[in-house]
């Protein structure tokens, strides 16, 4: 709840007055708005039910319907990504640094800027699908599995994981199930489903984006990962699973969507996880201090990064312009947090 509230508070919340790219609702939550008030939307928008209908039933304007079902989600992302870390026995100061830490990534904030989408609800049962997986409990895993299809089908990418916790019985049945309410929407309200055509291109500014989702999460992630290669490898089956195809998932729909860094929201939980392993070794040699200065200068950063109530935002039509105009004090921010990542590793014990 601290999260939560400390984002809508200094990060510019989006409007239908907005007068500029940054500051409006954005088109994509406008088909949404418009499906809510009884019209008709091209796929996908049209074939995300789910929260289309949550937000119809709602006694409320559509687009004040999109914030209340996604400000509870943000609720549910957080306390359900603390679940599951302590699933993963990590202690309770691992978990709130590493949850706080991912928090103020561009990949999580942004949604403080536009929670009039579909990624959160669907972020949220994923994250319960996580849950159930790592607990071996079929029944929730195929159900959250489907209520976050039908709200977003980014989950698809991380179905196949049901083949390393289940018999391969309940595995094909959980897929051909999960299938199924992938197409079926798709077939009554579009006609059909579209096959994916991959339009981007990876070049520099491909690459900058999708560096931009998380930062120097991303280090500290594939660092956390890197630990384990000297423990058991199929005692992580869940963890090293989870980052293949939250990968691969990300990769192919940033080159299929116009917009690159949200496509890396799928990547949350693995690099919550991955954090976490290296924030653990980490505080076990005293480095807590090092942790607090990474996540502050994090916090900071983020602000360049998304619009803000600090940070002067009014002029600009496009995150492409806000984030140049902010050049200087982005470089300067990563050098500190790479500084502070050199020390953590610097420590005895952590490499």
């Amino acid at each position: 709840m601290i999260i939560a509230f400390f984002g809508f508070s200094i990060f510019e919340l989006r409007t239908l007055n907005g007068v500029t790219s940054l500051t409006a609702i954005v088109s994509d939550s406008l088909e949404y708005i418009n499906l809510i008030e009884g019209g008709t939307s091209s796929p996908p928008f049209s074939t995300r039910i789910l929260l289309i209908y949550i937000c119809k039933i709602l006694p409320l304007a559509p687009e004040v319907s999109l914030l209340v079902v996604n400000s509870i989600s943000i609720l549910l992302v957080i306390l359900s990504s603390t679940v599951l870390l302590r699933i993963l026995n990590f202690s309770n100061t691992v978990i709130v640094f590493s949850v706080v830490a991912v928090s103020t990534s561009f990949a999580f904030a942004y949604n403080f800027n536009n929670p009039y989408l579909t990624d959160l609800p669907a972020m949220a049962s994923m994250i319960l699908f996580l849950v159930a997986l790592k607990k071996e409990k079929f029944n929730l895993a195929l159900i959250s599995c489907c209520v976050s299809l039908l709200f977003r089908e980014s989950i698809a990418a991380l179905v196949p994981m049901f083949f390393l916790f289940f018999s391969f019985r309940k595995s094909v049945l959980a897929s051909f199930i999960a299938a199924a309410t992938y197409a079926t929407p798709k077939f009554l309200i579009a006609g059909g489903v579209s096959t994916l055509v991959l339009q981007g291109e990876i070049d520099l500014l491909y690459i900058i984006k999708s560096i931009t989702s998380y930062g120097i999460l991303w280090l500290t992630c594939l660092l956390g990962y890197l630990s384990l290669r000297k423990k058991v490898g199929w005692a992580f089956k869940f963890e090293l699973s989870l980052l293949f195809f939250s990968f691969a998932g990300s990769f192919l729909s940033s080159l299929h969507a116009a917009d690159i860094t949200r496509m890396y929201f799928l990547m949350l939980p693995a690099v919550c996880i991955g954090t976490s392993f290296l924030f653990e070794r980490v505080i076990k040699n005293g480095g807590i201090i090092l942790i607090l200065v990474f996540i502050l200068f994090s916090l900071i950063l983020s602000l360049f990064f998304i619009p803000n109530y600090f940070v002067g935002s009014g002029q600009f039509n496009s995150f492409d312009q806000y984030v140049k105009s902010n050049a200087v004090e982005i470089l300067i921010l990563f050098s500190f947090q790479a500084i502070t990542l050199y020390k953590m590793l610097a420590m005895k014990n952590i490499k």
